[in-house]
């Protein structure tokens, strides 16, 4: 069940907090941003446009807030 927007946008408030320990590739990377700032089971899409759009488009994330990636050591040879 996704978040309702309210509730996004209260989550985006506190900053999105992005567990990056289960991310090893481009798929497990759009599905855990997608939770982050949507809420569990959120959709984010699954390539970079959507991520484009979900970040500075007018819907998903509202703008300013901060990204929390933990664990990016780890992330960044997930994307070869």
């Amino acid at each position: 069940m996704s978040t309702s927007a309210g509730e996004a946008e209260l989550l985006l408030q506190a900053g999105v907090h992005l567990d990056g320990r289960h991310i090893v590739d481009r798929d497990t990377f759009c599905c855990a941003i997608g939770e982050a700032i949507n809420g569990p089971g959120g959709y984010f899409g699954w390539n970079l446009d959507a991520l484009d759009d979900c970040l500075c488009g007018g819907w998903g994330a509202t703008t300013p807030f901060t990204l929390h990636w933990d664990s990016i050591d780890r992330d960044e040879g997930a994307f070869g």
